[in-house]
């Protein structure tokens, strides 16, 4: 009996060790403890997030917007954040786009991919909702004419022409289209009722609190449409002062990109992967760091980007001279019928952080771009509004790395694998 008792106690022992070497050196888990990296991670109290970190990862295979989990120096506190940096360069958020470069004088906007980059995106709003998820209501957000069976539809236009010249007055229609919709007139647009700004759909599908009033000039739409009788698709977006719409012939994949109406750039080479049939498409467009994008399928293969221009560019007099909404989406078709949408995901960038969020240093102190030497990362909260990071203590040493978060292990609801 004493036998069996010391063999017990030594495999106790034996297994602790091992449990112990294993979350030192290989594994452990992270409970996010506040909101500072929503809406990619839920943080709380109690019930946030428990993360799988990894250990065995190295600080050098990090790339820029990977998370990771550092320790602050003399603590024993763990922050889980976003990498904006790996160090050896100047960085400056400006209106919601990251600058890196060598110097102050020469910062570059840093680019995403609009298709390697999804899981940076922001859900703004979702329909139909996730299964189980609470369906939140479309009118306070969008226009949304719908078919007898429910479905939300896009406007059809009897031709380009019409779209051309309606394409410049979707801000100043946005009242109309409300009261239309209300008397049950069909609108000539699918579009946002309100503008894009910083909320966001969280791990539950629930809209946070945080950014209402922040609009945002990275966004963009993820949807499916059926064609049916169509010949092109019209995705429209406001950036104070204009109006830009990307024109698809979807028949011929001829694209082009509207600034109030007018041609400013186009596809010269049809992509034969545009063609399309009857069948649900996949389509996204939007203005992500300084370009406008177009992709369908899905494919990079038929991804087309389209920088801003400097001659595009016009200086803002302020709200007083153009007293307008700002940062809307609206969709519709050219044809003899609406087209029927089946899914539809209104998304915003990642990164919306402004100067003047930045907290916890004195006036006399503040500069703009930060330098991060050699051997340190800078680091950034998803919820810019609600983080503390590098922007109040600076960057921290890469020696401080802890691991990479791999997956939500619970609870079971929100668990999932994080790309990043």
């Amino acid at each position: 009996m004493k036998a069996l008792l010391r063999e017990a106690v030594a495999v106790a022992v034996v297994s602790g060790l091992v449990f112990q070497s294993l979350r030192h050196w290989v594994a452990d888990r992270y409970v996010v403890p506040s909101n500072s990296m929503q809406p990619c991670l839920f943080g709380a109290d109690r019930g946030g997030d428990v993360v799988l970190v990894n250990k065995l990862a190295r600080v050098d295979d990090l790339r820029r917007y990977d998370l990771g989990v550092f320790r602050q120096e003399g603590t024993t506190t763990d922050l889980v954040k976003r990498v904006a940096s790996l160090g050896g360069e100047w960085v400056e958020v400006r209106d919601g786009d990251l600058w890196c470069g060598p110097s102050p004088q020469q910062l570059e906007r840093a680019m995403k991919h609009p298709l390697e980059c999804r899981d940076l995106r922001v859900r703004w709003l979702q329909w139909p909702p996730e299964a189980g998820a609470p369906a939140e209501p479309l009118e306070p957000f969008m226009v949304a004419p719908r078919s007898a069976d429910g479905l939300l539809q896009l406007p059809a236009f009897a031709a380009a022409a019409d779209a051309r010249r309606e394409c410049t007055e979707l801000r100043r229609r946005a009242a109309r289209e409300r009261d239309e919709a209300a008397a049950g007139d069909s609108p000539l647009w699918l579009s946002t009722a309100r503008v894009i700004d910083a909320t966001y759909l969280d791990a539950q599908s629930c809209r946070g609190t945080e950014g209402q009033s922040i609009v945002v000039d990275d966004f963009g739409a993820d949807l499916w449409f059926a064609p049916a009788r169509s010949t092109a698709l019209l995705l429209a977006i406001d950036l104070r002062p204009d109006s830009w719409l990307l024109y698809w012939e979807l028949r011929t994949g001829r694209r082009e990109l509207w600034r109030n109406g007018e041609t400013v750039a186009t596809c010269a080479v049809p992509v034969a992967a545009l063609a399309v049939g009857s069948g649900p498409v996949r389509v996204e467009f939007g203005h992500l760091d300084g370009r406008f994008f177009h992709a369908v399928s899905g494919d990079s293969d038929g991804l087309w980007t389209v920088p801003m221009r400097s001659e595009w560019l016009t200086a803002d007099p302020g709200p007083t001279a153009w007293p307008l909404q700002k940062n809307r989406f609206a969709a519709a078709v050219v044809g003899p019928e609406a087209a029927a949408l089946t899914k539809l995901l209104l998304f915003r960038d990642l990164h919306w952080f402004r100067p003047q969020l930045e907290i916890g240093m004195p006036t006399s102190q503040f500069v703009a771009a930060k330098h991060v030497p050699e051997g340190s990362v800078y680091l950034l909260g998803d919820n810019s509004v609600d983080s503390r990071d590098s922007r109040m203590f600076g960057p921290m040493q890469k020696r401080s790395f802890v691991g990479r978060p791999h997956a939500v292990l619970g609870p079971w609801p929100r668990s999932r694998v994080l790309p990043r």
